[in-house]
């Protein structure tokens, strides 16, 4: 080849070349404009021309699987990002954008490494906080806090979100779904659907109301004030296929309208506190219709989007609303606030959870947040968990959810209600009631599991310390099949319960061993009928006083298990607590203003559920685990209905040492809690809270009550706390001569 051919074929290569560069950058522009714009869909189709160029391109890959992680679709985002991580250059954002995916879809354990490299290479804190998070979802998931979620069939392949209860038998919500009118453009709009008597929904309509926005937005989430005389509501810019969430860029405002006899809005105009340079939105009405309750990412906050109220002041609405604080906000960001006067839900993508966005529920006391909760792997999911609303009464709700569902990944709502309602269906269904309605009550769809009724083979028993009556926590059970010998092991749950399958008609030996108790061996003979209590409640004699519950661990085995038995704002002495000195090395840990006073550590979980239960007969109700993560600062709680945050002090141990039972062992007040035909529906640990738990049989009822008690102002708080936790009308009983009466 001579000199001139080879200067053509250079400069033809040259040519060929310069117009795919040419493309590629074009494309590569448009895209990274669209992210900017937050219009992933067509963002999406950029980068895939500019990957038909350079399909090995790190900065292509990386952000198309953010875009598919925007909107939802993370099975497609990972394998974008897996792509990308072939890069040795993988930059900080990439690698927390692909531990979020794989936590979104329940790969926690390959979420925490690639968390961990996060936290060494950009951000220890925000690092560290996953792995924690990643670590709580792996014990939280099989964890459902006693309810079901029940996709309903008003759900459609487009958006359906902002449920809520305007008033007793209906439910409003916001959909996409086509209309008469339609224009060709998908937009959401509320309707409303019936609640029949059986809890299956009516045919949606759509909600007439007389405003049309001037500006072009969309109307949603709707909320109605408690009298209906008020609505608030979120103008949002919400785009179909895309997560309805704060990291995908929704523009929204606040505004109020007055509501006539017709059910048509009047007088609509903007909340004071909405701003030109910030979002505020999913504003809804607290339990007297004189405060609203919405999200903001306004200046001065924790970071992102806060939880604000702000209160009706004559006839105007306060224009500096108040930021909730710290137990419910966080540097993450918090959306979809609902009080009830009690609590407070919403969720929240920062505090520990199963992954994206996940409901709480903060507890108030005097309207103040003060203790924390996840809701469960029912209400939540891996995915984004928006917008739970709760009626106490029923103990029934509604949550939205992009968790795969028949509609592909977009928002659905779901019914929440008690996994005892599911047995009362499959009953029903049995019977021959038709059920093929709309609603909660409609066959579960695809995605969610349902939940069956126990077996007639699976029975259930129940253990409790024969002294306190609190339930005997991971005890070992062994159920012998007397005729054949042959075992089966399980143990006791948080409940004090466990389960074992049998045959009908067999007799069996059932021994229970627990750290700190008597063993105790009884016969259980089965039955053929549908009762499923066979083994009953059996109660556990504590050892006696020169048998140590638990040796204390020399400091150089120190393990990663702790009790925490109480949370200051003082300097607490470590005198007041001697009663429990002998369980472990008490310790008073600084967190921020806080002193934790703990007991540990130890070096299995099982000996500091052990301490937990000691501590809580001795008077500290509030006691739980708490376990150190490695990679992390702070130890977590490790129950699953114990606090994710505690931030107010116990009652100091003084108060609790003082009180005296009165004359005969009995005392002078007590607190009833309830009473239930099946008391394995009552909760159990949110009651131990209080103090000591105690029941007794009335008929067909077990009633629950809080109990020595000595005086009526101590009555009288446990009560308001009660309250405050969520236990429907407990009031206080006074001892007289003929027994308790209700005062």
């Amino acid at each position: 080849m001579n000199k001139l051919t080879h200067a053509l074929l250079c400069v033809a290569a040259i040519v060929l070349s310069w117009p795919i560069g040419a493309q590629f950058r074009s494309d590569m522009q448009a895209a990274e404009k669209e992210m900017e714009l937050r219009a992933y869909h067509t963002a999406i189709k950029s980068f895939k021309r500019a990957l038909a160029q350079r399909p090995d391109d790190y900065d292509a890959l990386a952000q198309i699987a953010e875009a598919y992680r925007m909107v939802n679709e993370l099975d497609t985002a990972r394998i974008y990002y897996s792509q990308a991580m072939k890069d040795r250059k993988v930059q900080p954002e990439t690698l927390l954008g692909y531990a979020h995916t794989l936590r979104g879809l329940g790969m926690y354990e390959g979420a925490q490494l690639l968390y961990q490299a996060y936290a060494r290479e950009e951000d220890p804190t925000v690092g560290n906080h996953f792995i924690t998070s990643a670590t709580f979802a792996q014990r939280q998931r099989e964890e459902n806090a006693g309810f079901v979620a029940k996709q309903l069939t008003i759900n459609t392949e487009t958006p359906e979100f902002g449920a809520s209860i305007p008033q007793e038998g209906k439910l409003l919500f916001n959909s996409g779904r086509t209309h008469p009118d339609f224009a060709g453009v998908v937009i959401n709009r509320p309707y409303v659907a019936e609640v029949m008597s059986d809890g299956a929904l009516g045919e949606p309509t759509m909600l007439t109301f007389g405003y049309v926005p001037t500006d072009g937005s969309q109307i949603g989430p709707v909320h109605y004030s408690p009298n209906g005389r008020r609505v608030v509501f979120t103008r949002n810019n919400f785009t179909p296929g895309t997560r309805q969430i704060p990291e995908a860029g929704p523009t929204l405002s606040l505004l109020i309208a007055d509501v006539n006899e017709d059910g048509m809005w009047s007088n609509v105009r903007p909340l004071p506190f909405n701003g030109s340079d910030y979002s505020t939105g999913y504003g809804t009405f607290g339990r007297d219709g004189q405060t609203i309750y919405f999200a903001s990412d306004r200046p001065g906050g924790y970071g992102g989007y806060d939880i604000y109220r702000a209160r009706l002041e004559g006839n105007d609405w306060q224009p500096i609303p108040e930021n909730l604080g710290p137990v419910v906000n966080s540097r993450g960001h918090e959306i979809t606030p609902y009080a009830d006067g009690h609590s407070l839900f919403f969720s929240s993508n920062w505090h520990h959870g199963l992954g994206g966005y996940d409901a709480f529920r903060a507890q108030l006391a005097a309207g103040k947040p003060i203790t924390l909760y996840h809701l469960g792997s029912a209400i939540n999911s891996s995915r984004d968990d928006l917008g739970f609303v709760f009626d106490r009464n029923s103990r029934t709700g509604y949550v939205t959810s992009n968790r795969n569902g028949f509609t592909g990944g977009l928002e659905d709502i779901y019914y929440i209600m008690p996994e005892e309602q599911v047995t009362d269906l499959t009953s029903r269904a049995e019977e021959g009631t038709d059920l093929s309605s709309t609603g909660p009550a409609a066959p579960t769809q695809a995605g969610v599991l349902p939940v069956k009724p126990p077996t007639l083979s699976t029975m259930r028993g129940y253990l409790n310390d024969v002294t306190t009556e609190a339930p005997v926590i991971d005890a070992d059970v062994m159920v012998i099949k007397k005729s054949t010998g042959q075992e089966a092991s399980t143990w006791s749950d948080s409940y004090g319960a466990y389960y074992a399958s049998v045959e009908p008609f067999t007799d069996y030996e059932v021994t229970v061993e627990a750290p700190g108790y008597e063993t105790m061996v009884f016969d259980v003979v089965t039955e053929g009928s549908e009762q499923t209590e066979i083994f009953g409640t059996t109660g556990l004699s504590p050892q006696s006083a020169d048998s140590p519950v638990v040796a204390s661990e020399a400091p150089e085995e120190r393990g990663n298990f702790g009790v925490q038995i109480a949370s200051l704002l003082v300097e607490p002495t470590i005198a007041e607590f001697e009663n429990v000195a002998m369980l472990g090395n008490l310790q008073v840990e600084r967190d921020g203003n806080r002193r934790r006073v703990r007991i540990g550590y130890f070096a299995s979980r099982r000996q500091a559920e052990q301490v937990a239960q000691e501590a809580r007969r001795k008077g500290y109700s509030g006691s739980f685990v708490v376990e150190f993560v490695p990679g992390s600062t702070e130890p977590t709680p490790t129950a699953a209905s114990q606090p994710v945050a505690v931030t107010t002090p116990a009652p100091a141990p003084a108060e609790r040492t003082a009180t005296k039972a009165p004359e005969e062992g009995l005392s002078e007040y007590r607190v009833q809690l309830g009473a239930f035909s099946r008391p394995q529906n009552f909760n159990r640990e949110k009651a131990w809270e209080l103090g000591i738990l105690g029941s007794e049989s009335r008929g067909q009822l077990t009633v629950f009550y809080i109990d020595k008690i000595s005086t009526l102002q101590q009555a009288e708080y446990v009560r308001e706390q009660a309250t405050a936790l969520g236990f429907v009308g407990p009031y206080i009983l006074e001892r007289t001569a003929s027994g308790y009466t209700k005062r």
